[in-house]
């Protein structure tokens, strides 16, 4: 069992890393685009300070005191992450008319959902493994006498 909840703990810590690097990624290329809009470039500057704060998440959600909060440290950034991808798509058009950028939505919709159902892995898992080590065994209760 514990080796069960360690494994689906790394694999969803993995998929959280995997996204603090897409938004790394995406917001170096938004900040560093000369061929951005205006409105864009700070946006960009400002969107380097999310993948800090997915990671810090992913480090509280570990911790047995402050789990909530790196859960809801990890709603708030998908939250503000995809309000920006809402903003950038629908800047130009109030619908746009390229399949593209629907399935470019759809597809960060989907990454999106991923990372909250392995966030909620990680915040339930890791209550679940620190209750099992906490149970005493039954050699630990003969050795005590």
């Amino acid at each position: 069992m514990k080796l069960l909840i360690r494994i689906r703990g790394v694999a969803c810590s993995l998929c959280m890393v995997l996204c603090a690097f897409a938004e790394l990624y995406s917001a170096g290329a938004t900040a560093l685009d000369r061929f951005a809009p205006s409105w864009e470039r700070p946006i960009g500057w400002f969107l380097f300070l999310l993948p800090i704060e997915l990671i810090a998440g992913l480090i509280l959600l570990f911790n047995r005191e402050h789990g909530r909060l790196g859960f809801n440290l990890t709603r708030l950034n998908l939250l503000l992450y995809s309000g920006f991808l809402i903003v950038e798509v629908f800047a130009e058009n109030p619908i746009p008319a390229d399949w593209k950028d629907w399935l470019a939505m759809g597809l960060w919709a989907f990454f999106f959902a991923a990372v909250l159902i392995s966030a909620r892995f990680i915040l339930v898992g890791s209550r679940r493994l620190r209750k099992l080590e906490g149970q005493t065994s039954i050699e630990a209760i003969h050795l005590r006498g």
